[in-house]
């Protein structure tokens, strides 16, 4: 990405990925919070809990990743960083008997790169093919015209057509050539035919592109996860879905709003991320069913749709969703004080799966979340 777009350096593109990265978390977390309440799924008893010795008895396995920032940070290329992490992970091997490498192990750590690297480099090749297919036969530049014709020329319609064509191109493909073949498709539509930044059209497909992998029916991180949680596949991309719903409005927001991307004032930037940030309370909220107690329909209706439109960038529409979250969160709280809404304990028939047995307790045991 970082030589797709001109005068930018990859430091800087660090920089500008945080907040749309710590958004993505920050939906991800707020629906898992919201459905762990509606379910009254409990935390662990503090004495299940790890101890700080133990985890900072094998604090050493940050160094690599702080090698890696810092190598970056100090205007090096991505290549070193990575050779430099991998030479500190090498090393700090040797410390301990359970993770020393013998000859065997270095022959078997060798192999195994191999063959992790190999996939990588077939994709990537095929993407490469890919990609000068489209650039040298100019399929990209028809493909751009005619979603604009057949969206009318509406840039919403546009984004979510350029969204679709993303989901679909990343596929079961992994992260780089994932990229290299929705920013040579897909990109180019957005910054050829509409007035939008250069870097945030390229975030836009990239985002899309790989949340891919947790959109049914070819949700291949979320297939993964099933493998480990004994889980149904389908389901388990169902679920993943649902969780990671506000991390789909992420891309349209920072298109719409390109001061999240650093492309603005800070003014912007902090009406932007308040206004993001509760509209993102709404959706999650609403999406699984509970803010202060479980809600009815028309209080998700009230709470989804308030926070749809508090991402949108205007003011009326921001007001109007504010005002329909208000009165949402108003209906919740006045039913909490007649002692309405959380009278059923458990998990409600039919939400929970094969993933495994939820952990359900009294009310009174200890705080839901």
């Amino acid at each position: 990405m970082a030589q797709n777009v001109p005068d930018l350096e990859y430091n800087d593109l660090i920089v500008i990925a945080v907040i749309p990265a710590l958004l993505y978390f920050l939906g991800a977390f707020l629906s898992i919070h919201f459905e762990a309440k509606r379910h009254r799924i409990k935390g662990l008893p503090v004495d299940e809990l790890p101890s700080w010795r133990s985890l900072l008895v094998r604090v050493d396995l940050l160094l690599p990743l702080v090698v890696i920032i810092s190598t970056l940070l100090s205007g090096l290329s991505p290549m070193r960083a990575a050779l430099l992490g991998i030479g500190t992970a090498f090393l700090l091997s040797f410390l301990r008997t359970s993770t020393r490498l013998g000859l065997r192990g270095m022959v078997e750590l060798l192999s195994a790169g191999a063959r992790t690297a190999l996939p990588v480099i077939a994709a990537c090749a095929t993407a490469g093919i890919v990609a000068g297919t489209v650039t040298s036969t100019g399929l990209g530049g028809q493909l751009g015209g005619g979603l604009v014709e057949l969206a009318g020329g509406n840039f919403l319609l546009v984004l979510v057509m350029v969204m679709i064509a993303c989901i679909v191109l990343g596929m079961g493909l992994p992260t780089t050539a994932n990229y290299v073949v929705t920013a040579t498709v897909a990109a180019p539509i957005l910054y050829n035919n509409f007035d939008v930044p250069l870097i945030a059209a390229h975030l836009f497909v990239f985002f899309f592109g790989i949340l891919a992998d947790i959109t049914p029916p070819v949700c291949l991180a979320a297939y993964a996860g099933a493998g480990i949680a004994h889980a149904n596949p389908m389901a388990a991309g169902v679920s993943a879905l649902r969780i990671a719903v506000a991390g789909f409005l992420i891309p349209y927001v920072f298109i719409l709003q390109p001061a999240l991307l650093l492309q603005g004032s800070w003014q912007e930037l902090l009406i932007g991320l308040v206004t993001v940030i509760v509209g993102m309370v709404g959706i999650a909220s609403g999406l699984a069913g509970h803010l202060a107690v479980r809600a009815t329909w028309l209080e998700r209706v009230l709470l989804v749709a308030g926070g749809l439109a508090l991402i949108y960038p205007h003011l009326v529409v921001s007001l109007g969703g504010l005002a329909a979250m208000g009165l949402g969160l108003l209906l919740q709280l006045g039913r909490r004080r007649r002692g309405g809404g959380d009278a059923d304990t458990g998990v409600e028939s039919g939400d929970s799966g094969p993933a495994g047995a939820v952990r359900t307790e009294p009310a009174a045991a200890s705080s839901p979340g």
